[in-house]
Formats: structure tokens, C-alpha cells, sequence
């Protein structure tokens, strides 16, 4: 299986794929002619929402240059077809938002069962890179998350890749939570319990048969200790 960790692949602007660091060089180079992809948005009861997401993802990549056979959606509608859609599709999006609200769909689909195959791609955004984790890193997010202190931060993803990520990591240091900072008061002490991966919003990981590396500016998150690993144009071979 090849896959993708973004953290805000598309330039809106300019509605396409950003370029930054050969990501769209990278996914075409792993793709087929005119493939098949499927969207499952993070939250499966918007459909609406996950309908005009997939115009719009589908309208940035062919803008890219990333032409489709057909983009279709997989959320709560379609359920009950879940094996079916993801045996059928070449590229699986995984998109962002609340990070436990798609983990969640994707337990109840028991997306772990079907995903795995050496010949599909996947492109995870923001929550979707983090659900791709073994252990994926739910870090406080909305209101009442930090104070909960039943609430695991720590979850089982579809188990893709060992590396769990903190997208839009250059915003983090201007976030709070609740009062509390979210780079010094949440990420940086959970980095004590597992390494995190900090990616900003246009550097990605690419995951292939030979292992996983960083595309752009990147930082280890480690035992309480920020460290860069890389910076834009760079590329940097996780371990």
C-alpha cells in the first residue's frame, strides 16, 4: 500500500493541489490512468457537506491534473456498502475535521478489515493522516476535551502506519484549549507518553514498500523535546 500524511494538501486559492514538496508529482506517480476514488468525510452524518467536499476534491485534483473515472463518498448512507466501495476504488481520501468523530466511523464500518491493499493509495488530511495511525493521537480539540480527563488521547486507528502526526503544526503555537496553550500544555507533555510527528500545512509523509519519508518541514515531538527534522524542500527518512 502507498499512502499519504497531509496536513492541508490543496491551495484554495487557486483551488488545486499544492505543489509544495512534488506532492502532486508524488500521487500521480502511484496512481492509475483515470482512477476511482472514494471520500470518507470525518463526520459520516453531513451529507451535504460530504457530497460538495467530493465536487470540490474531485475539481482540485483535475485542476492538478489528476483526472477520475468517478469520485464517489462513503459515510453513513452507504455503510452497509463499505466493502464493496473500497474494493472498488484505486484512492481512498480520508478527510478532516474532529478526529474521534471519524475514528469513531471508522470502527463502526470496521474500516481496518477492508483497507488493506498493496495496490490502492491513500491520502489521509489533517484528522484523516491521524486516524491512519496504529495509535492515533486525539489531541484536545473542542470545548470540554482538555478538562475530561476520562477522555483517551491515544486511540487505535486503521494501523497503516506506526507514525502519529500533529497537523498544522506552525498554528500551534498561537492555539489555546480551555486556557490552556495547545503546543506547551497539551502536545508537548503527551509527547511523553508516545513520539509524535509535527507536520505543517505544506509538508506530507509518503509511505511505500521501502518505508516512510518526509516531504518539507517537519518536527519530532519526543519525550517533552521539539526537534526539526527537516525544512521546506527538504526530505527526511523516518526510521
Amino acid at each position: 500500500m502507498t499512502y499519504f500524511l497531509t496536513s492541508m494538501p490543496t491551495l484554495d486559492d487557486e483551488f488545486k493541489i499544492d505543489p509544495a514538496n512534488g506532492l502532486v508529482d508524488n500521487i500521480k506517480k502511484y496512481l492509475p490512468d483515470k482512477p476511482k476514488a472514494l471520500l470518507i468525510p470525518a463526520d459520516p452524518k453531513y451529507y451535504k457537506r460530504a457530497d460538495q467536499a467530493a465536487k470540490e476534491f474531485q475539481s482540485m485534483f483535475e485542476n492538478s491534473g489528476i483526472i477520475f473515472e468517478e469520485f464517489k463518498v462513503l459515510d453513513r448512507r452507504y455503510m452497509d456498502d463499505t466493502r464493496e466501495l473500497i474494493e472498488n476504488a484505486d484512492f481512498i481520501l480520508l478527510g478532516g475535521g474532529h478526529v474521534r468523530t471519524q475514528n469513531n466511523f471508522i470502527h463502526r464500518i470496521s474500516l481496518t478489515e477492508c483497507v488493506y491493499n498493496p495496490n490502492k493509495v491513500v491520502l489521509g488530511i489533517s484528522a484523516g493522516s491521524m486516524n491512519m495511525a496504529s495509535d492515533t493521537y486525539a489531541q484536545p480539540y473542542i470545548k470540554g476535551e482538555f478538562s475530561n480527563e476520562n477522555l483517551e488521547r491515544f486511540l487505535d486507528g486503521l494501523g497503516i502506519t506506526d507514525t502519529s502526526i500533529v497537523p498544522h503544526f506552525e498554528d500551534l503555537p498561537n492555539r489555546q484549549i480551555e486556557g490552556h496553550r495547545q503546543l506547551e500544555d497539551v502536545v508537548i507533555p503527551d509527547s511523553k507518553k508516545r513520539p509524535l510527528i509535527g507536520l505543517t500545512d505544506k509538508s506530507y509523509i509518503l509511505g511505500t514498500s521501502e518505508g516512510e519519508t518526509i516531504y518539507g518541514e517537519a518536527y519530532e515531538i519526543n519525550d517533552g523535546i521539539v526537534t526539526k527534522l527537516s525544512e521546506n524542500g527538504q526530505t527526511y527518512k523516518l526510521t
